[in-house]
């Protein structure tokens, strides 16, 4: 480098001299760079682990959330399990139950360390705020080994807004297909905090990964009045004294779907 200072040859030439003088020094860059990457790495090879619910999509009110994770360097442990939601810690998740399809699935391991891999939770996704999350686990060990999931993108749902039902009431209720999902329509819920009652649009769709239906979409149509709660809650009570003192049976509704779709109710007497 100090030979070019003062050096009269054009600029391209220059830098073109600088690149082939460089060539015999790349080998020697290459083998510093793999260092640093070896070294910046996060650690976490020892840590083997599947995030196996929820996938992204939908997800509305209390599901398990589950996975397995063992660590393979001897002496080590799982020391802890959390959900992560939106980039922050949000509970803590138990660890670790026994999976045995886990420690049948990794035979090269002792049973010792594959079988009591299983963690999990109920978790409320009403508790979240309406819309678009992301989701990840992240696991640590007794000597600090980290292991994180892939963020996975959900949709909480909540219906009618509430925390928790005591109540959905398929009463005044439509049914209708719209595609691959089911509609229900007039779909009346009750609030078990404060009592208020609310009529919402529900759609169902066919989850492949939970083999159930799963709720996709819910959508608030009405709020009742308090007047016609209290309407509901007087007349509901009084008709079933009325039948109890005609005579006659306690009415059983059984449900059916009409031509038409809605739902109604047979009294059987």
């Amino acid at each position: 480098m100090v030979a070019l200072v003062g050096w009269k040859k054009p600029p391209i030439l220059a830098w073109s001299y600088l690149m082939k003088s460089s060539l015999s020094l790349r080998p020697l860059w290459l083998l510093f760079s793999l260092l640093l990457v070896h070294v910046s790495a996060p650690v976490h090879a020892a840590i083997t682990a599947f995030f196996e619910s929820p996938f992204s999509g939908s997800v509305a009110g209390v599901q398990v959330v589950r996975g397995w994770a063992f660590v393979t360097e001897p002496g080590d442990t799982i020391a802890r399990v959390e959900l992560v939601v939106d980039g922050a810690p949000a509970v803590t998740i138990p660890c670790c139950g026994d999976r045995g399809d886990v420690a049948a699935a990794y035979p090269q391991y002792p049973p010792a360390v594959t079988l009591r891999s299983g963690w999990g939770l109920t978790f409320n996704w009403s508790l979240l705020p309406p819309g678009l999350h992301t989701v990840q686990v992240e696991i640590t060990s007794a000597q600090g080994q980290q292991w994180r999931s892939e963020a996975r993108a959900v949709e909480a749902l909540t219906v009618g807004g509430f925390e928790f039902l005591d109540l959905l009431s398929l009463a005044d209720a439509t049914v209708r297909l719209a595609g691959d999902e089911i509609v229900l329509e007039h779909v009346w819920v009750r609030d078990q905090a404060g009592g208020q009652e609310r009529e919402v649009t529900l759609r169902l769709r066919w989850d492949p990964s939970a083999q159930t239906l799963a709720l996709s979409g819910a959508v608030i149509t009405a709020e009742l009045t308090s007047l016609r709660s209290t309407l509901r809650g007087v007349l509901t009570p009084l008709w079933r004294w009325l039948a109890r003192a005609s005579g006659a049976r306690e009415v059983q509704p059984e449900r059916a779907l009409s031509a038409s779709g809605r739902v109604r109710a047979r009294m059987r007497w």
